[in-house]
């Protein structure tokens, strides 16, 4: 039985800031690899120069505010030369998000299957996103122009998962 994720504390470090320290390695690493081909297939065919935009979002924005982890990736993705470097980074966090939105959702029935991963998921996203709980499930998985059932299908749990 997988043991649900620890609450998320201040970080030491950086006291001062008052950023929270978050684990995120409770989801399954089968949904990161199916949200994370999800966000680089938008991507491929919308371009990555609207990415750091999406996760400025009312939403995601505020996670990247409120977490340490979060907020050392987007300001690595944004002042590393290499955009190479800079998308890596950005699809990162957007994989990441999305994968949380995923479970709190139970969208798939991904929650079904990993209960202490959605209780960490809710954890993360509760207080965080008061505008949209699924703010880049919206924009990756249900937008208009790129809603087919393989973007829906693409997010199902199988068994193996």
């Amino acid at each position: 039985m997988a043991m649900p994720p620890a609450l998320p504390r201040t970080n030491s470090a950086k006291s001062s800031d008052k950023k929270l320290d978050v684990d995120v390695t409770f989801i399954p690493k089968s949904l990161t690899a199916k949200c994370r081909h999800l966000v680089e297939r938008y991507h491929a065919v919308n371009g990555y120069a609207n990415l750091p935009n999406i996760l400025w979002q009312p939403g995601p924005r505020d996670l990247i505010e409120t977490y340490y982890l979060f907020d050392r990736t987007f300001k690595r993705a944004c002042t590393v030369r290499s955009t190479r470097r800079a998308n890596e980074g950005f699809v990162e966090m957007a994989t990441t998000i999305l994968s949380l939105e995923v479970l709190a959702s139970d969208f798939t029935d991904w929650s079904k299957k990993h209960p202490a991963a959605k209780q960490g998921a809710h954890m993360i996203l509760r207080d965080y996103t008061l505008f949209s709980p699924t703010c880049l499930m919206e924009r990756y998985v249900f937008s208009r122009s790129f809603l087919t059932t393989a973007s829906i299908n693409a997010l199902a749990s199988s068994d193996r998962d």
